[in-house]
């Protein structure tokens, strides 16, 4: 598979795109172009949240039915978390809508729970070394004085990919982590052209001039994980399209390979 049809349709963003896809059945890497370029991660450092707290899941610092009250300093705006009634929430909850639905209350209720030092410990103890964790959702001060949080698609595909094959976290917390990825209901970016019927499971980032989106599909019995991440495409709908066009072409070609 040569992906032609993918390559032709980068040729006007190469410089903003970074790409990626990976055939988990056999570990060929069949499409990487520019994964080592570091971008505003937007909820891409989701996963790495969510990777450090199975972690702690699994080795009892933590346990998934532990409990926050919230506190009305812990409400972000377009949060489920903050919008409804619910004042107590478990861990494993405030995780799954974290993903789910990229909710940035639970976000940053885990941050402080967990602290960015942990966070950033993990991350560095396994060297994601693109990566970093510097502030909370919505901290749009510190975002324009530069504090931002970074990753590269790189460290996304190396996370995700010891993830899937239980070498990063612990086979429990791992299956953990992916029956919460599987629970995502964004399919505006990779799963924008796909069939509803395709299994998938995925992430999303989005930010001022930031699309990415990286995941996994199945297709003929097969498991591919896939990443897209924009950073430099100020027309969001545009971005959407792009992720959308080039996932479909990767679909379309595995498909009938």
């Amino acid at each position: 598979m040569a992906f032609e049809s993918v390559h032709s349709l980068l040729t006007s963003y190469k410089e903003v795109a970074s790409v990626f896809l990976k055939d988990m059945s056999n570990g060929t890497v069949l499409i990487e172009h520019n994964i080592s370029r570091r971008v505003r991660s937007a909820s891409i450092i989701k996963l790495y949240i969510l990777a450090t707290i199975a972690d702690h899941f699994e080795n009892k610092a933590l346990a998934p039915e532990d409990t926050h009250v919230l506190k009305d300093g812990d409400r972000v705006a377009f949060s489920i978390v903050s919008d409804l009634s619910q004042n107590v929430w478990r861990l494993d909850d405030l995780a799954t809508l974290m993903i789910t639905q990229s909710d940035n209350t639970a976000t940053n209720i885990l941050i402080d729970i967990l602290g960015i030092e942990t966070i950033n410990h993990f991350i560095k103890t396994n060297q994601l070394t693109g990566t970093q964790l510097q502030r909370k959702m919505m901290d749009f001060a510190l975002a324009e004085q530069g504090i931002d949080n970074f990753t590269t698609l790189k460290d996304a595909v190396s996370l995700l990919d010891r993830v899937y094959s239980k070498e990063l976290i612990s086979p429990r917390a791992a299956d953990w982590f992916m029956d919460v990825l599987r629970k995502q209901k964004d399919r505006k970016m990779l799963g924008r052209f796909l069939p509803e019927s395709i299994p998938f499971s995925n992430k999303t980032g989005l930010n001022h001039g930031v699309q990415h989106d990286i995941g996994f599909f199945d297709v003929n019995g097969k498991t591919y994980m896939v990443g897209v991440f924009l950073e430099g495409i100020s027309d969001e709908i545009e971005g959407f399209e792009l992720i959308g066009r080039l996932a479909k072409q990767v679909y379309e070609e595995v498909e009938n390979a």
